[in-house]
């Protein structure tokens, strides 16, 4: 199934591409963070100012990259707030049956947890291993699984790509989807929870899992300007 989804990701329009693509780089993580980390944003603002800096990375600086500002601080801020409203408008892939996404996180017991994720948008994997990945199996961290169902016509959105970070050094352009990672937006669902249960781990903590329905809050997408093929 997550080949058709490739297909439908094809046909998205070169902002909608290029947005996504932003999104699974680190600068992701910032966009995520606009509104609840600022550190976290400095931080990784901080991390590509330098890394764009070298030669090696000029090519994806002035492509990928070409409407993200480093000049300051602020105006990297304004233009990740751009690439995230473009983002949101992103989530025109849909579902042509119904299915169980995964997500698996770990946060330290200090912050209070927002419901699935920090944001708006909500990454989670049609492949259960991996998402075993994510957690952090040390003291002081809360785990939690998060099982969803979504419903067939379900708006979602992919990118088959990455751009990864090499020797802490250079940026790489990467084909990489083993993962079948579905992104999802807040916005277009009502979360519904159905079961949770808590298991122990390995090392003694435990894991909290989740079970929730996603519900469609757009019934009718031909209402949004799509159409199944």
């Amino acid at each position: 199934m997550f080949e058709e989804l490739i297909n439908q990701y094809e046909t998205l329009e070169e902002d909608d591409k290029k947005a996504l693509l932003i999104y699974k780089s680190k600068l992701g993580k910032a966009i995520n963070a606009l509104n609840n980390n600022e550190e976290e944003v400095r931080e990784i603002y901080d991390e590509y100012k330098k890394l764009l800096d070298e030669s090696q990375n000029i090519f994806i600086k002035y492509t990928i990259f070409k409407d993200i500002s480093f000049s300051n601080y602020e105006s990297f801020k304004k233009s990740l707030i751009t690439i995230k409203e473009q983002l949101n408008k992103a989530f025109k892939i849909v579902l042509p049956k119904d299915i169980t996404v995964y997500r698996a996180i770990s946060i330290d017991s200090k912050n209070k947890l927002k419901p699935i994720s920090k944001d708006n948008i909500i990454s989670t994997s049609l492949n259960l291993d991996e998402c075993s990945i994510y957690l952090r199996p040390n003291k002081g961290y809360k785990h939690y699984l998060y099982q969803i169902n979504l419903e067939k016509d379900s708006l979602v959105a992919i990118c088959p790509y990455r751009i990864l970070i090499y020797n802490n050094s250079r940026l790489v352009l990467t084909k990489r989807y083993e993962n079948q990672e579905i992104i999802l937006s807040k916005n277009d669902y009502i979360f519904e929870e159905t079961i949770s249960t808590t298991v122990k781990l390995n090392n003694n903590e435990e894991l909290n899992i989740i079970c929730l329905n996603a519900k469609r809050k757009l019934k009718d997408i031909k209402k949004k300007g799509l159409s199944r093929n």
